[in-house]
């Protein structure tokens, strides 16, 4: 049987197995990723182990955090309000 990319079946398989496995899945932020609001959410690495899932610290340039994200976060929140 083929692999259906799903990162939830992954998922579901680390936490039953307690296996130790990172993965990228959106996540709550939650102080993930610093300049970023808590309740955004963002992909991530995470890792499943243990039965838990803990999204992994991503650090972005401060000329990312400048440049990039005010104009996603604009996008997103236009979308958001449509």
């Amino acid at each position: 049987m083929e692999k259906s990319g799903e990162a939830a079946i992954d998922i579901i398989k680390a936490v039953k197995r307690l296996e130790n496995q990172v993965i990228h899945i959106n996540v709550r932020n939650e102080g993930v990723i610093s300049g970023i609001p808590s309740d955004v959410f963002v992909e991530v690495p995470v890792r499943v182990s243990k039965g838990k899932v803990e999204p992994l610290p991503v650090s972005l340039s401060d000329k990312l955090k400048r440049l990039a994200l005010p104009v996603r976060m604009e996008k997103m929140e236009r979308a958001l309000e449509a």
